[in-house]
């Protein structure tokens, strides 16, 4: 059995934006957060603990998992993303300011589910197209529909960045597919 050795240089690229980002927010929150709080770092700290410290567990635990699970549970990923972004338009579970209704709010726990789409997007798409049967047929009928099926959600939440985001990286995995 071969072993996996993980691709330090990504490692490397990864662990230096968690520490640009939080220099970054850092920074930019000093004053803000001295005065709403006392505290000029408290908003870092906040982040800290409730962003970077799971992540990165979750980042060390999925490390471990064989890329080709992935690939099975990529549509169950994708599909439950999307369950996500449609619960926000339920009275009481989403939250949201003006147009922009994109937050879940279960509990104590606040989500933007547009968060997990994105990542459930990337799985979906890259098992998509590394299938052999995909390989052989015209895929661009079904990426078509897996596009506007995700931007028609990501557009009712009124949020041109993501769907931006989504737009440019499905047609990035589509080319670089080689479809």
């Amino acid at each position: 059995m071969k072993i996996h050795k993980p691709d330090k240089g990504l490692i490397i690229v990864i662990f230096a934006l968690l520490i640009s980002g939080l220099v970054i927010l850092s920074s930019a929150s000093l004053i803000i957060s001295r005065e709403k709080t006392g505290n000029p770092y408290s908003y870092f700290f906040h982040q800290l603990i409730y962003g970077a410290a799971p992540g990165l567990i979750l980042f060390f635990l999925c490390q471990k998992i064989n890329y080709k699970f992935w690939r099975k549970i990529a549509l169950i990923i994708f599909f439950c993303s999307l369950i996500l972004m449609v619960l926000v338009f339920i009275p009481g579970l989403g939250y949201g300011r003006g147009e922009a209704q994109r937050w879940l709010i279960v509990g104590p726990i606040s989500l933007q589910p547009s968060e997990f789409l994105k990542l459930g997007f990337v799985i979906y798409l890259a098992a998509f197209f590394s299938r052999k049967e995909a390989q052989k047929i015209n895929t661009l009928i079904p990426f078509l529909a897996i596009m506007i099926l995700t931007g028609g959600l990501v557009a009712l939440q009124s949020d041109a960045g993501t769907l931006g985001l989504i737009a440019i990286v499905g047609f990035v995995i589509y080319f670089l597919s080689g479809a």
